[in-house]
């Protein structure tokens, strides 16, 4: 169907099957069409190669809500306009993606995307436009943000399967409190995060990125290109192996703040193929990075995006543009939580920061065994309950009074020796065969408890 200068016109609750093949489209709106609504209508496709909905010509005021696009499919919607258009509410199954160019006000809210197997939404504006409260599940890759607009891209979740989180070479973007993670991927191929590969003004505020499946090769944020880059207040974690910052070229004006950065291998940086591991190398590194830390957030399960750490509670970066968290909860502009997602800190917390001893790697025979333990509630802790087990199987329930004051930490020594050298076959994880592989998940080895 082709609507040729049309106004006002409303689709709803029609179906569109089959759609045909080559470059055929099921709705083409152009020349100036305007006012033209369609909703709750489904787009069902049984061949690759075609398109749902085509806006061009400078069509404008187009609303496009509450549809289900199902397919293997090629393209949900694609636009060439300088008009106004939304994109809301909508569901995309399969191979659709949405890719979007042209100037005037775009807006993608709360979409739901599934098993896609490209970017589902690619976005090239040169004006300005919105992409929030999206959520891509099971895609191979997620947002691609082009263009010369102002484009917001903000609380939308990313999980996706391979390549990269969001890309972008777009000039000044603004990209906050999304969530960007990786732990459905079986088969670990997720790479990075966050991957700026040029433009300028790049604003990356208040995200929370957590690879729980990263391999070697992945990165929570990558730079490649681009110049007057912002990175504030974000939760980066690489929960097995990567690094959390990869820098080919250093930017012109690289402003860093307040970030909390993580990884299990303890490799904190690649910069043009310097390693990095210690955060101070790091700030000396890139003159920048005032307040930012090397801690693990302490989420409490893989499918959380809400840590435990007191630290990032009330200390991330002020003076933002960023009102709001990824749950649409107001911050506070003088003290606002690091990460996507405002938190309570728990009353009383005790957890497990690192170990002391052993040492990478692990020696046969017997080891000290030497923790560090951080108070992330609120109140005082006067006393915990440490057990540890091996080969599930407990070894020993050693009790601890003192006091660790609020987000303080102690040391604590276990007084017996321990053979740990074969410990990697507790771990039911086919990654863990060695010694070094133990040491780097040897969280999973203590069970704290508070008494």
């Amino acid at each position: 169907m082709h609507m040729n200068g049309s106004e006002n016109i409303i689709f709803r609750n029609m179906e569109f099957m089959k759609l045909g093949y080559g470059e055929y489209q099921a709705l083409l709106i152009s020349s100036n069409s305007k006012n033209i609504v369609i909703e709750e209508c489904t787009f069902k496709n049984t061949v690759n190669s075609t398109t749902g909905v085509v806006i061009t010509n400078d069509a404008t005021l187009v609303d496009i809500k509450n549809n289900t696009f199902k397919g293997p499919g090629y393209v949900a919607l694609n636009m060439n306009t300088s008009g106004k258009v939304s994109f809301v509410n909508n569901r995309v199954i399969g191979g659709y993606y949405v890719p979007v160019t042209g100037s005037a006000g775009k807006a993608f809210i709360e979409n739901n995307f599934l098993n896609g197997s490209q970017s589902p939404i690619q976005v090239n504006i040169s004006d300005s436009g919105t992409v929030r409260y999206n959520k891509i599940l099971f895609s191979e890759n997620g947002l691609r943000i082009h263009g010369s607009g102002e484009i917001i891209v903000d609380a939308n979740e990313v999980n996706y399967t391979a390549g990269v989180g969001i890309y972008t070479d777009a000039t000044k973007p603004i990209i906050s409190n999304n969530i960007i993670n990786n732990r459905q991927d079986l088969n670990n191929y997720a790479l990075v995060g966050i991957h700026i590969a040029g433009g300028n003004g790049t604003q990356i505020l208040f995200n929370t990125i957590r690879l729980t499946k990263s391999t070697k090769e992945s990165a929570t944020v990558s730079i490649t290109n681009g110049d007057s880059i912002r990175i504030k207040g974000n939760i980066f974690t690489c929960e097995r192996e990567g690094v959390v910052l990869k820098i080919d070229r250093i930017p012109t004006f690289f402003q860093l703040e307040k970030n909390n950065y993580f990884s299990k291998s303890k490799t904190l940086a690649n910069v043009k193929g310097t390693i990095v591991h210690k955060l101070l190398d790091w700030q000396r590194l890139s003159s920048s990075d005032i307040g930012s830390i090397n801690l693990d957030p302490g989420f409490s399960s893989d499918s959380t995006y809400i840590p435990s750490l007191i630290y990032l509670n009330e200390n991330g970066s002020i003076g933002t543009p960023i009102k709001n968290d990824f749950n649409s909860k107001e911050r506070n502009n003088l003290k606002p939580d690091i990460g996507a997602i405002e938190f309570n800190p728990c009353q009383y917390d005790a957890a497990l920061e690192s170990f002391i001893t052993p040492e990478n790697p692990i020696i046969n025979g017997k080891n000290e065994i030497s923790i560090l333990v951080r108070n992330n509630g609120v109140l005082p802790v006067k006393s915990l309950k440490i057990r540890w087990l091996f080969n599930n199987t407990i070894v020993a329930d050693t009790v601890w009074n003192g006091l660790i004051e609020s987000s303080k930490r102690i040391s604590f020594h276990a007084k017996r020796k321990r053979d740990y050298s074969i410990a990697y076959h507790y771990l039911a994880n086919d990654k863990v065969k060695t010694a070094s592989d133990v040491f780097r998940f040897s969280d999973k080895l203590l069970q704290l408890d508070i008494d």
